[in-house]
């Protein structure tokens, strides 16, 4: 959007007001950005497959002997074959993040992005290569601890999108406490924790664990920054400000510029 002198400039060339210049920059510069109803959809899917996911991976994984105890995930490596419900847990949670790589850029864009792509990247990789190593069970698991938190995530964000404001903030509370418990306590003290020690007690230590291991520590550094997104966001909530347009959030598209309320809008111009 043009400067306030070049407005009253293309203003008087073209017999306009200025308020009229102003709001024709405006409505050009966001003509492609996303509808509240497109994001609302969109976070609609997303809490629909990850609540099936996490129902569907909870009632299979509760069933096997890893999920009480991380060293059954390697008990007769690498002679063990996973179950067949195992590895159609496997193989959705890889169309799903296939599907994410590839849709991502055209998506509702975020502040974000760049962070989003190298998560999925790395989750690709982790479960290609959870694949190829045999070791399926300790991959299920990982995928288990992520998405109940983004159940809640995208449901806050749905609720925000529908105008419940008060609702998506109870949410948002929630979201924060599951993403904390299972992203910084969970997944790095008992499923890296695991993979970095138990593995090479139980197997021994072969040339693709530190590539695993790598992948496995980017995903946790992008745990920390978003959990200090989140924080600080919780902490704005708290002191009753504004969170909207927050760094997590997606950009959204604001009603008016503050300098646009400057421009005196005079009745019938603008319709």
């Amino acid at each position: 959007i043009p400067g306030e002198d070049q407005e009253a400039r293309l203003a008087q060339q073209l017999g306009w007001s200025q308020y009229q210049v102003h709001k024709w920059f405006w409505k050009a510069r966001n003509y492609k950005k996303p509808s509240t109803l497109t994001k609302f959809k969109e976070s609609s899917w997303k809490v629909m497959f990850y609540s099936g996911a996490t129902l569907y991976g909870f009632a299979i994984l509760v069933k096997e002997p890893c999920f009480w105890s991380q060293r059954e995930c390697y008990r007769d490596y690498p002679h063990s074959e996973p179950s067949h419900s195992v590895l159609a847990y496997w193989a959705i949670q890889l169309a799903f993040y296939c599907s994410l790589l590839v849709s991502q850029p055209n998506d509702v864009k975020r502040n974000d992005l760049k962070q989003l792509l190298v998560h999925h990247v790395a989750t690709l990789s982790l479960l290609l290569s959870s694949y190829a190593v045999g070791m399926v069970y300790i991959g299920a698991l990982i995928l288990l601890t992520h998405d109940g938190s983004d159940i809640l995530l995208e449901l806050a964000k749905a609720l925000h999108y529908a105008g419940k404001e008060g609702t998506a903030q109870v949410f948002f509370v929630f979201f924060a406490a599951v993403f904390f418990i299972t992203r910084l306590v969970i997944y790095p003290f008992w499923l890296v924790w695991s993979v970095a020690f138990d593995i090479p007690a139980y197997t021994g230590s072969f040339p693709a664990l530190k590539y695993i291991l790598l992948l496995l520590l980017t995903l946790q550094a992008l745990h920390l920054y978003w959990f200090w997104l989140i924080a600080s966001m919780g902490l704005r909530l708290a002191q009753g400000k504004d969170v909207r347009g927050d760094a997590r959030s997606d950009s959204e598209v604001s009603s008016c510029s503050s300098r646009e309320l400057k421009i005196p809008r005079i009745e019938g111009e603008g319709k």
